[in-house]
């Protein structure tokens, strides 16, 4: 019994490709199914991600200079890794804000603290 050769790189990610399309080609249903539960499972976890970060932001100062925001996003975030991706995703979800009159980063998930100029993170209800 000839013994098999094992795969490696290029070679095995074309094989599991032929092998992807010939299960859509032969059980459609099947693989639906199993694309259904993929995309399910990466909404649970990315609304889960998110959830922590809602909970590890709102630990942070109300208000922090850009130095002190740096070193809270390297905090969470790989320092190997661009930390503008992070600011950019905090402020895209309006979880943090830059006040470029008072030059100052406004944490809007921490509403213990009241501050007048800092503005209120938005309410899902319209008015």
């Amino acid at each position: 019994m000839k013994k098999r050769k094992r795969l490696s790189g290029i070679a095995y990610k074309l094989q599991m490709t032929r092998w992807r399309q010939k299960a859509w080609r032969d059980n459609p249903t099947h693989m639906e199914a199993i694309r259904c539960r993929a995309i399910k499972n990466a909404a649970y976890n990315r609304k889960t991600k998110h959830i922590i970060l809602i909970d590890v932001v709102s630990l942070w100062p109300k208000l922090m200079t850009p130095k002190e925001f740096k070193i809270q996003c390297l905090g969470i975030y790989p320092a190997e890794l661009n930390v503008r991706s992070l600011v950019n995703r905090l402020t895209r979800h309006n979880l943090v804000a830059y006040d470029s009159s008072r030059a100052l980063w406004v944490n809007r998930c921490n509403p213990e603290e009241d501050d007048s100029n800092a503005t209120e993170l938005p309410s899902s209800k319209s008015p």
